[in-house]
């Protein structure tokens, strides 16, 4: 299909996108943009004893020199276990300065699962940015990417999610039989103006580390809640929808009797029908100086 990606979502093709050229339409130079994300590219060697996904960076403004601290605070590793399957995981970070001075960073993980959740953590991974950065929610004041509202913030966050779920869902319904039974967690933070606005869906688990400058020890404080079949809310829901819930998994009365080890997931249409959801759990807290990447604290 030809046209622009929001002529794709318009349509409901989930098609990959190319942040090589949208870092130029997202972002102007002034924002002084960067993009991190993990590539399907992997890299072995004598120090990595198992593959490790290729992590990509992108830039607003290629002509201006990257400065050797600016990404001194982020690291993301992608390694894969022993399964058979590929590697899963997707993540991406991007940070930029907005209209008013303002420091932006943002983080997400996705973990797939299922015969092509390779397919769908990567989707997700690459249409997440666009849908949150994009959303119309987010356009509430003139000149600036992200509103100093932070209701504004958390109503625009919640929006790209829902359609994210929806073109999750397409995804899933697409293609051969495996994709109905694929799928991603999606966990995201955005932090702005020392608010950290958080996003959840599945079970991969953020953690917020705190610390003080000249102490050691650093206090850690989970700010996510893992979606599982077994929680009593989440139990209700899928059962009154024909799911089954055993031994930790949801299951369909049918064939091939699958089973999900969580109750939310972006994707997987099948478990979807049966009580599934792709609501996620969004948050704000206050970080305060720190949370603008000063020596208060970092989240991962």
């Amino acid at each position: 299909a030809a046209g622009p990606p929001a002529g794709f979502f318009a349509q409901g093709l989930p098609e990959a996108l190319d942040w090589r050229t949208l870092m130029k339409v997202v972002f102007q130079p002034s924002h002084e943009a960067v993009l991190m994300f993990t590539s399907e590219r992997e890299r072995a060697g004598s120090s990595i004893p198992r593959p490790r996904k290729v992590v990509l960076t992108l830039r607003s403004c290629d002509e201006a020199p990257l400065p050797a601290d600016s990404l001194g605070h982020v690291g993301v590793v992608s390694q894969k276990g022993n399964k058979m399957q590929p590697n899963q995981d997707c993540a991406f970070y991007f940070h930029f300065t907005d209209s008013d001075g303002s420091k932006i960073w943002c983080a997400c993980v996705m973990d797939g699962h299922g015969p092509l959740g390779h397919e769908m953590s990567t989707l997700a991974m690459q249409w997440l940015p666009l849908l949150v950065l994009r959303e119309p929610l987010m356009a509430s004041e003139p000149g600036k990417i992200v509103p100093k509202n932070p209701q504004s913030v958390f109503d625009a966050i919640s929006a790209a999610f829902q359609k994210m779920g929806t073109l999750m869902q397409k995804a899933s319904l697409i293609g051969w039989g495996p994709r109905g039974y694929s799928g991603a967690t999606c966990t995201l933070a955005l932090c702005a103006r020392g608010l950290l606005h958080t996003a959840n869906i599945g079970d991969s688990r953020m953690i917020l580390g705190t610390y003080s400058t000249g102490d050691e020890a650093i206090e850690h404080r989970i700010l996510t809640r893992d979606h599982k079949p077994e929680d009593p809310d989440e139990r209700l829901r899928i059962e009154a929808q024909g799911g089954i819930v055993a031994r930790q998994r949801v299951y369909l009365d049918e064939w091939p009797y699958v089973g999900l080890n969580m109750s939310r997931s972006l994707g997987d249409s099948k478990l979807h029908a049966v009580g599934v959801s792709d609501v996620p759990d969004v948050t704000s807290i206050f970080l305060g100086e720190g949370g603008e990447g000063g020596e208060g604290g970092e989240g991962g």
